[in-house]
């Protein structure tokens, strides 16, 4: 019968298993941080999504005023509106 070696791993065999992990994360690394990234994307978008409707439906009930009761908003031609709100009355 052949004796086992009881003392442990092998040179050979512990860089062996770094140079497999290394390969591995080089792989690994930047698929996570482009599924972070996407992440952040998404939800900065559906923030501003929300935002947007919640001024639209502002705009739409007639509650934000603007300036002294005087509503001033300015339509372009693609359909935007540019809309000034004094911030500095609650």
């Amino acid at each position: 019968m052949k004796k086992i070696n009881n003392r442990g791993f092998t040179l050979v065999e512990l860089l062996a298993v770094i140079l497999i992990m290394g390969i591995l994360m080089l792989i690994a690394v930047p698929s996570i941080s482009r599924v972070v990234e996407n992440s952040r994307e998404d939800i900065f978008v559906d923030i501003v999504k929300s935002y947007t409707n919640s001024v639209r439906q502002l705009w739409a009930s007639d509650v934000i005023t603007c300036g002294n009761n005087n509503t001033s908003a300015s339509g372009m031609d693609d359909g935007d509106y540019y809309i000034l709100i004094d911030t500095a009355d609650e």
